[in-house]
C-alpha cells in the first residue's frame, strides 16, 4: 500500500473532493488536505468533509472563522 511506502498525506483539489473520498483516504491511513479554499462561503461544506488541513490564501481569516464555529 502507499502508506507502507512512507506516503502519509494526500492533497485533494476542491473540485474533486467529496465527503466519501476524504473518508476513504483517511480510512486508508492518510492525512488529507483540501485546496485551495479561498471562498469563505465554501468553508462549511469542505470542513464538513473532515479534512485534516485546508489550504487557503486567507489563513488568519480561516482560523478566526473556524474558532468561532
Amino acid at each position: 500500500s502507499l502508506v507502507d511506502t512512507g506516503l502519509w498525506g494526500v492533497g485533494v483539489e476542491q473540485g474533486v473532493a467529496s465527503k466519501q473520498y476524504v473518508a476513504a483516504l483517511r480510512d486508508a491511513g492518510f492525512e488529507v488536505m483540501i485546496w485551495v479554499l479561498n471562498d469563505q462561503a465554501k468553508w462549511p461544506k469542505f470542513v464538513g468533509y473532515g479534512p485534516d488541513l485546508v489550504m487557503t490564501a486567507y489563513p488568519e481569516r480561516f482560523r478566526t472563522w473556524l474558532s468561532a464555529r
